[in-house]
């Protein structure tokens, strides 16, 4: 009776476990689009400027004014994690 008891319990976490897998594979791929709404950041490497940074990263060095406040307009160095902004903006997603 105990054993029986054990083997619902490990097949419940298991299909549990199964089921939050599915999920987290599910939403993941369906919310890729999402991420533009997301700050993300970048390591800088020998080279780079606020500039070129701008131009490669976010697309245009028109966001170069964006760039430097998020970032303090910190001098850069090498291996420097500097904060990117979001591609695009909440208000976006009600327009």
């Amino acid at each position: 009776m105990i054993q029986n008891q054990k083997k619902k319990v490990t097949l419940i976490i298991l299909a549990f476990t199964s089921l939050i897998l599915i999920s987290f594979l599910l939403f993941k791929t369906k919310t890729d689009w999402l991420s533009d709404y997301f700050e993300k950041s970048y390591t800088v490497v020998l080279g780079d400027s606020y500039w070129s940074i701008a131009k490669e990263q976010l697309g245009s060095p028109k966001k170069l004014k964006e760039l430097q406040d998020l970032n303090d307009g910190t001098a850069l160095k090498v291996g420097q994690k500097l904060k990117l902004p979001a591609k695009k903006k909440w208000s976006e997603l009600f327009d």
